[in-house]
């Protein structure tokens, strides 16, 4: 990864990094596969007294799954989905839209709004950590007695 840095870096500095974190992620999982393949819990067939799977969808033909699950997993997708549009919608649209300069004035008018607000609420935050441990201190001495 450094020598892809060290390599690309001087004239394509993002794509650089981009995939010497794609190369550190394809190597970490690929070791972390290697050593625990035999620990990993596998999808096992539903099956019924008669030995179908009932209330089942196959995937690809071969994994029968089940369907409340699939609900499930679909529903938490499309919140993903959704929160991340929200979170990141504003990046994605000016990054599209607006030149790097522009880009870097809402990124730092951001980061700025942000520092006020945890300035000014940061007082707030630590009088509630402090009472909340004294009151949970205080339950605690009482359930002792």
């Amino acid at each position: 990864n450094v020598l892809l840095l060290i390599l690309l870096g001087s004239t394509y500095p993002i794509s650089a990094f981009g995939v010497s974190q794609l190369s550190y992620g394809l190597t970490v999982s690929s070791v972390l596969y290697w050593r625990m393949w035999d620990r990993i819990c596998w999808p096992k067939k539903i099956a019924g007294g008669d030995g179908k799977c009932n209330n089942a969808i196959l995937l690809l033909g071969k994994w029968p799954l089940d369907q409340a699950t699939l609900r499930l997993v679909g529903t938490f997708t499309l919140q993903g989905v959704f929160k991340h549009a929200l979170t990141e919608g504003d990046k994605i649209i000016l990054s599209a839209v607006a030149d790097g300069y522009d880009q870097g004035v809402y990124a730092m008018t951001c980061s700025y709004g942000g520092l006020a607000s945890r300035m000014l609420l940061q007082p707030l935050e630590e009088n509630g950590r402090l009472l909340f441990a004294h009151l949970k201190n205080k339950d605690n001495k009482n359930e002792l007695q």
